[in-house]
């Protein structure tokens, strides 16, 4: 966290105090520089994933026409990326590929002045369609992937990062970024107290900014979240009760990761194997939690091993996944990997039984024995929320995975969270079942 220094003038009064804010150092700044270049690496190598994608679908539509005894005329050499053949290649043959792999080769040849679909998400939704479809010019996978097979193919050479690029302007500029001071010095005219207490002027910016509709608009957020705020209180309890934490958070920077370095305070989920609620991921190689995750009406380790089948992956189908590749993928050796998904442990951070008696309570509000402070709205709430048939207690028991999956991430390391996920995806619905 930079330093921040308030220092009050011995001659002047308290509406005339002085303030200086000092913006980092050096050592801060190398710091968020990291940071930053890390995530680039991260946003080139999933690009790198998309193009790999595409060379599948390219592969399995040559493949194909080479089956079919069609001609397959390559125009640039026949590399991997040759596709001059796919103006010849019929709709029988996107028919014959794998509807993931249409996603990736769609997201490659779509128009690159006017792009429909910026996600593989989005394409997704089209669903892959029939042959039959196709040839009665149905708009799904099929028939999306053939109208485009003769644009060019937009990922390749056009990365989102020049990196070698920017590496020589931070080398450059390094120096120039050590310190930056901004002061509200005495002889500036109206302070900010001041200016507040001119009711005409502060009406008059509140209509200018048209602040009062983003008031009403903070006022409709989701009741998940405004349940989840009002309870994070519960959360920093529980983590303390549970040695989790540091043992001196003032000494912590703003980027710094609240919980404790230590795996031993943590059990490890084999230890609870049917205990539901908030697991994490602990990194041996750096001794730090590297993301946080939700788990209910399943053991947690059950969850584990859907981890580690998506990290054994030769595409990453989320962030978590392309910085922890297993060492049984093809992205095992990825330059911008952060580690091998084997050097991992999950841990426990909160965990229940289901069937038993206190977890039977977690439906009731604080004051008649249960564990977060609800309101009737909020209990109406979780009662009517996810149509997923559950019961009314599972709900509850989803909810307070949700509300400690969200605490400890905001208690990681915002160098070092994997997490991209909001929390609470089931009810917000954003699931990412990946992720």
């Amino acid at each position: 966290m930079p330093p921040y220094r308030r220092r009050a003038s011995s001659d002047r009064s308290v509406s005339r105090t002085q303030f200086k804010l000092t913006y980092g150092n050096s050592e801060y700044l190398r710091e968020m520089l990291e940071m930053e270049r890390t995530k680039k690496e991260l946003a080139n190598a999933r690009h790198d994933d998309k193009i790999a994608a595409n060379r599948e679908a390219v592969a399995a539509l040559r493949s194909f026409m080479e089956k079919e005894d069609l001609s397959v005329e390559c125009l640039n050499g026949g590399g991997v990326d040759d596709e001059s053949f796919l103006e010849a290649c019929p709709l029988e043959a996107f028919a014959a590929v794998k509807s993931d792999l249409l996603s990736a080769f769609i997201l490659a040849h779509q128009d690159a002045n006017d792009p429909e679909f910026k996600t593989m998400s989005a394409i997704n939704k089209l669903g892959k369609g029939k042959l039959e479809e196709a040839q009665a010019n149905v708009r799904k996978k099929i028939k999306v992937a053939y109208d485009c097979r003769e644009n060019p193919n937009v990922l390749l050479n056009n990365h989102p990062h020049d990196l070698d690029l920017e590496l020589e302007g931070e080398q450059e500029s390094g120096d120039e970024l050590d310190i930056l001071h901004i002061s509200l010095a005495p002889e500036v005219e109206k302070t900010p107290s001041g200016l507040l207490v001119n009711d005409e002027w502060v009406k008059y910016v509140m209509d200018l900014f048209e602040l009062g509709d983003l008031v009403a608009n903070l006022e409709r957020q989701h009741w998940v979240l405004q349940l989840a705020r009002r309870n994070l209180s519960v959360v920093a309890v529980v983590m303390v009760l549970s040695d989790h934490v540091k043992d001196d958070v003032s000494c912590l920077r703003l980027s710094d990761s609240l919980l404790s370095t230590n795996l031993n305070n943590f059990l490890p989920t084999a230890s609870k194997p049917s205990h539901e609620g908030a697991y994490g991921y602990f990194d041996t190689i750096r001794g730090e939690s590297a993301r946080s995750g939700a788990c209910v009406r399943r053991g947690m380790p059950v969850r584990g091993g859907e981890h580690l089948a998506e990290a054994k992956k030769d595409r990453a189908s989320s962030f978590f996944y392309a910085c922890f590749p297993s060492i049984h993928s093809s992205r095992a050796k990825s330059r911008t990997k952060m580690g091998h998904f084997e050097s991992l442990r999950q841990i426990i951070f909160v965990g229940f039984d289901a069937k038993s008696d206190e977890a039977k309570r977690l439906d009731k509000e604080m004051s008649s024995g249960g564990l977060l402070m609800m309101s009737d709205s909020d209990i109406d709430d979780v009662k009517s929320s996810n149509k997923e048939g559950l019961t009314e207690l599972q709900k509850h028991h989803q909810v307070v995975a949700y509300l400690f999956e969200l605490g400890y991430d905001l208690a990681h390391s915002s160098r070092f969270n994997m997490s991209r996920n909001p929390g609470f995806e089931a009810i917000l619905g954003v699931i990412n079942s990946n992720e």
